[in-house]
């Protein structure tokens, strides 16, 4: 079962590890390394990829469940 698309705050897994999902390619990203991240309405979103995030730039309410 996936995380929901539009996570912005990371969460944690059964080890303790925290992970975040892509709202993109709903990809499990971690939060410290995670290649992209940016910020939308006052939360923080992390990408797998720099695409991913130019993606989400470009159209953020595509991805974001409200």
């Amino acid at each position: 079962m996936s995380a929901p698309r539009s996570t912005s705050s990371p969460k944690k897994r059964k080890g303790g590890e925290n992970v975040a999902t892509d709202p993109v390619c709903e990809m499990e990203v971690d939060p410290e390394e995670a290649p992209a991240t940016t910020e939308y309405e006052g939360n923080t979103y992390y990408f797998c990829c720099p695409v991913c995030k130019e993606k989400f730039e470009k159209e953020p309410e595509k991805y974001v469940d409200y």
